[in-house]
């Protein structure tokens, strides 16, 4: 569906520190993305309570392969 709107990829941002995500990740077929990773620092609302962040965000993308339909046309 994503490649059908004309997107050749997904990119997504983890905790530096989040090492189970990262690696769930790059099975997944992720790569970082090549951007610097960015702090995020401050007060944000999550559900309704409020959230002190202190972290860093390490940027991961996967490129999109077109696979042949199930369908015939």
């Amino acid at each position: 569906m994503i490649r059908a709107r004309g997107h050749e990829s997904v990119s997504l941002s983890v905790s530096s520190e989040n090492a189970a995500a990262r690696r769930l990740y790059e099975r997944l077929g992720y790569i970082l993305a090549g951007r610097a990773p960015k702090r995020v620092a401050g007060t944000i609302r999550v559900r309704g309570g409020i959230l002190e962040v202190d972290d860093t965000l390490l940027y991961f993308e996967k490129r999109l392969v077109d696979f042949p339909s199930a369908r015939s046309s």
